[in-house]
């Protein structure tokens, strides 16, 4: 008899926690007999919405933001009798946890994918201390994605490193691998020549992220007269005022906005490298793609990132806000077909070993 979790997310939209509830949910429907549920608590929207369903995954709306919210999330509960309730979102924590305990006896499990020092004002800093100090007691396992994470939360709450459990995220590596033969059609799709040395960066448009520092080494390359082109891939906030520094500074040959893709796995063939000048991170879950699909990365030298790449080994790290940094790192993988390859071997060897869905599933 199959036992059921269900997963609580905001959307399905992409994203890094979307992404990996997608992989979970499709990995225990495949491999093992728990039977997955997806709860979303904003919309019942997004790309992974049809790849879920495709497969036989149940996904619910259940709307915060309508009048008797915890007395529908404890009805929905009680008709599904999931053993595990497992929540991605924190900002709604005491509804969700009211919800579940009124719902009977079931594990919960909350898991935190990015820290909170850098991007939450004080205000809901403070919010949040105050539902870990009421709510934290009813949780049966809170996890990090990172070290870096978990430090945050201790600092956030004041609890001790030994209250959160590091599982980092994880790669689905029978999707994203190098392809040959996807390579081809995508650079064919995308008006690639051989020649053209394509660089990219899969994240959402928002200051976190760094577009700004990788357009200004985008300015530097074409004043030193590098050739290149740099896909930015995913959509967001940022990306209109992006868009109009690229025309304002004429690069639109060099720049292309391919927006949202939820085949980022075939997307990531067409690159000769991978960029991702973030100001911090979780656990960068399009980084571990890019080196799972054995393509060499830059990043930036930031926590969450430092715990996967090491300098010269599997990638390069570069310092953060530093366009100069960006602009050399790209020059230097042009150059060097022998360090590209190094770089992008290391990093395949890496992930597989460490990074699959079979190995975050099974540490939870």
């Amino acid at each position: 008899m199959s036992k059921r979790v269900a997963f609580i997310v905001g959307t399905l939209q992409t994203g890094g926690i979307e992404r990996s509830v997608t992989d979970w949910c499709l990995y225990l429907k495949a491999k093992t007999d728990w039977e997955p549920v997806v709860i979303c608590i904003l919309k019942r929207n997004g790309p992974f919405l049809d790849v879920l369903e495709e497969n036989g995954i149940e996904i619910i709306e259940c709307k915060l933001n309508q009048r008797g919210f915890v007395r529908r999330l404890r009805k929905l509960l009680m008709r599904l009798n999931p053993e595990v309730v497992h929540s991605q979102v924190a900002f709604s924590m005491p509804w969700q946890v009211l919800g579940i305990l009124l719902s009977g006896s079931r594990r919960i499990v909350f898991t935190q994918q990015n820290e909170y020092q850098n991007w939450n004002p004080i205000g809901a800093r403070l919010r949040l201390k105050i539902y870990f100090l009421v709510f934290f007691r009813f949780i049966d396992h809170y996890t990090c994605v990172s070290e870096k994470v978990r430090d945050s939360l201790c600092a956030l709450t004041g609890r001790a490193k030994h209250d959160f459990l590091v599982i980092p995220n994880s790669v689905n590596t029978n999707l994203f691998f190098p392809d040959e033969i996807e390579r081809k059609q995508q650079r064919e799709k995308l008006n690639l020549s051989n020649a053209t040395f394509a660089a990219g960066m899969v994240a959402r448009f928002s200051p976190q992220k760094g577009h700004k520092y990788l357009i200004e080494a985008i300015l530097l390359l074409k004043r030193k007269q590098v050739e290149g082109k740099i896909l930015l891939i995913g959509v967001g906030d940022l990306q209109n005022e992006i868009q109009e520094v690229v025309q304002r500074n004429a690069l639109q040959s060099y720049v292309v906005f391919y927006g949202q893709a939820l085949e980022v796995h075939k997307v990531l063939q067409a690159l000769d490298c991978f960029i991702l000048p973030s100001l911090w991170e979780g656990m960068p879950l399009a980084l571990l793609e890019a080196m799972a699909s054995g393509i060499p990365v830059i990043a930036t030298d930031v926590a969450g990132t430092r715990e996967v790449l090491q300098d010269k080994i599997n990638g390069l790290l570069i310092p953060p806000k530093n366009p100069e940094a960006i602009a050399e790192a790209f020059i230097q993988l042009k150059e060097n077909a022998l360090l590209r390859a190094s770089l992008a071997n290391s990093a395949l060897r890496f992930v597989q070993d460490n990074f699959s869905v079979a190995v975050n599933v099974k540490a939870y």
